[in-house]
């Protein structure tokens, strides 16, 4: 399984070329490739998106979210935004 970031699958539906384009075709072709559900709504935003591609890009199935997905980076313990503020003296 392999679960695409918007900008690859832009660059895939723009017709790009690239390592990640070119995985994520045989991924598409292989029925391994997910979508994260913002990636999803990011792509579906573009107001100009032809209704047979936004027809395709819901058919591609959604990763599963599993509890704490979303808070994950930020519980990490070398997070920047974890990181001390306070100056050594």
């Amino acid at each position: 399984m392999i679960c695409s970031d918007t900008s690859s699958m832009v660059a895939l539906l723009a017709g790009e070329s690239g390592s990640d384009v070119e995985e994520l075709a045989r991924a598409l072709r292989d029925r391994r490739l997910v979508l994260a559900p913002v990636s999803v709504t990011e792509l579906l935003s573009d107001r100009s998106l032809p209704p047979l591609v936004e027809q395709s890009i819901l058919r591609i199935p959604l990763l599963e979210l599993t509890p704490g997905y979303c808070g994950q980076r930020s519980l990490t313990p070398s997070s920047p935004s974890r990181a001390s503020t306070t100056k050594s003296r």
